[in-house]
């Protein structure tokens, strides 16, 4: 059985409860880079809908306990309908959007994962289908 919360009581707690990752910490300890590795992201692209392995990182300010990681998936969620002329620019846009909702002045969009590589054989002239490993 999945607990469920209505999107009220959701706001009511978000508005109302302590931000724990935005609280002062015992002392400051900035760090050049927090975040999460391992993620799939999907990204619409001219050639389909394509998962890529993630791995996002923001620097932390000593003034802040730790990140959201919520906000993080927040942006990958609102990224995944929009289509991107290429793997670049998701990630850039990746990059800038986890930045902002993070307040961090530094981040990094790594991604990795292949892409349909499509050939037409020059003496029967059909195609084949492979793929190609992509790296950003």
């Amino acid at each position: 059985m999945k607990p469920s919360i209505s999107p009220q009581d959701h706001a009511r707690v978000l508005a109302e409860g302590v931000d724990i990752p935005q609280q002062r910490p015992s002392f400051g300890l900035p760090l050049p880079e927090v975040g999460i590795c391992g993620k799939t992201v999907w990204v619409r692209l001219p050639e389909g809908l394509i998962p890529f392995a993630a791995r996002l990182e923001v620097n932390l300010a000593a003034e802040v306990r730790g990140i959201h990681m919520s906000r993080m998936e927040e942006v990958i969620a609102g990224l995944y309908d929009r289509e991107f002329s290429d793997l670049r620019d998701y990630g850039v846009q990746l990059g800038s959007e986890m930045m902002a909702r993070q307040g961090a002045n530094r981040g990094r969009v790594r991604l990795s994962g292949q892409l349909p590589l499509i050939r037409t054989a020059m003496v029967s002239n059909r195609q084949s289908v492979d793929s190609i490993a992509v790296s950003l």
